[in-house]
Order: C-alpha cells, then sequence, then structure tokens
C-alpha cells in the first residue's frame, strides 16, 4: 500500500525541492504561473471555481 500524495502549488524552491525528490506532488492552474516540472508527480487544475478562471 502506498502513502498518499500530498499536492502543493509549486511556488517556492523548498516546494520545488520537494517535488523533485518526489516527497510532494505539484499541483498547477492556468492562472497560477507556475510551470510543469522536469521531474516528479504532478497534476493539473482548471481552476473553475476561482475567480481567475481562464475558461474551457
Amino acid at each position: 500500500m502506498h502513502a498518499p500524495l500530498y499536492l502543493a502549488p509549486p511556488s517556492t524552491d523548498r516546494v520545488r525541492e520537494h517535488v523533485h525528490a518526489g516527497w510532494l506532488g505539484a499541483i498547477l492552474t492556468p492562472s497560477s504561473g507556475n510551470r510543469v516540472p522536469e521531474e516528479g508527480w504532478w497534476a493539473a487544475d482548471s481552476g473553475i471555481f476561482g475567480k481567475e478562471y481562464v475558461g474551457d
């Protein structure tokens, strides 16, 4: 059984280091301005419920 993966916005160097190491996953929305990490787990969030939703 695997432990659950916590997803965090990759907005700081420390979070990006943890994503790269596989301890965290990155969650990205279109309006966040963050880039998909080159290594590690990531998930996309449409941001539909936020005020900055860019549309379909």
